[in-house]
């Protein structure tokens, strides 16, 4: 996996990487979301183990890890209208202000990747 990472971040040329610091245990939760968070990969150092070997590879990248607590993942990033998420709409999930359905992991990357521009 993390030769994954780093083929990846490689190949998109990136300088910086933002990922989420997520800080989840599954019980709890409603159960598909308790399934998904006891799928993680639960190896820690994932990412850093791919960062190195970019970083071997002449390619090193800035590590920003963003608490999920100070960002407002409901909002639409094209828009600024609120993503409405219920129970079976994880990827996909409609946008209140303007209908269209919206895929709420780009749109979570394109916030996190907004907090460093």
């Amino acid at each position: 996996m993390p030769q994954a990472i780093a083929s990846v971040i490689i190949s998109s040329n990136a300088a910086t990487l933002v990922v989420e610091d997520l800080k989840l245990k599954s019980r709890g939760l409603p159960t598909g979301l308790a399934k998904a968070v006891s799928t993680m990969p639960q190896q820690p150092g994932l990412v850093e183990q791919g960062l190195v070997i970019c970083e071997a590879n002449g390619h090193p990248v800035q590590l920003v890890r963003q608490s999920t607590q100070t960002l407002n993942f409901k909002m639409h990033t094209e828009c600024g209208g609120t993503i409405d998420r219920i129970i079976g709409q994880w990827d996909h999930a409609p946008c209140l202000q303007y209908g269209d359905r919206v895929n709420t992991h780009r749109n979570a990357a394109i916030l996190l990747a907004s907090i460093i521009q």
